[in-house]
């Protein structure tokens, strides 16, 4: 138990541990094994935080729209519709026609998503749902200025608050 009174083992520990610094290898050993045994999960993920443009000039925005305007997923208590794994970005063709890659920097916020649809899905259908769909808006980048080139739906479903 910690005595005031009493002197610390070293100047810089205030509760008298005589290697303070064994509390940070331990502290590396634990960190270091829940990343290999979770992977690429955050905070311990190797992808890179902010998007690295390389040779790319294009790029995509996941947006979460009810009615057509944009809207807070977690707003909704209840989804139905399509299969939820149509939101991950990646490549895949579409029903028009022609296939396209859905670069996203920002994987996590589709990922997340698509687990928050998941806890929250309804095979039963109550009154009053809402029209949602989810699109990558598809920006193109050229001479350092980025616009919207399109918004591809991936999903469409109903939703209720």
């Amino acid at each position: 138990m910690f005595d005031p009174n009493q002197a610390s083992a070293h100047p810089r520990d205030p509760i008298g541990n005589s290697r303070p610094q064994s509390l940070a290898l331990v502290a590396f050993a634990v960190w270091t094994a829940a990343s290999l045994l979770i992977g690429e999960m955050f905070p311990f993920s190797r992808v890179s935080m902010y998007a690295k443009m390389g040779d790319r000039s294009s790029g995509a925005i996941p947006v979460f729209l009810e009615d057509g305007r944009d809207a807070n997923i977690r707003d909704f208590r209840l989804f139905a519709g399509g299969p939820v794994e149509d939101i991950a970005p990646g490549y895949r063709c579409r029903a028009e026609g022609g296939c396209v890659t859905y670069a996203c920097s920002m994987e996590f916020i589709p990922r997340t998503d698509i687990e928050w649809m998941r806890l929250h899905w309804t095979e039963t259908l109550p009154d009053g749902g809402t029209p949602v769909t989810y699109v990558y808006r598809l920006l193109t980048v050229s001479d350092g200025a980025a616009s919207i080139a399109e918004s591809s739906v991936v999903w469409r479903g109903l939703a209720w608050r």
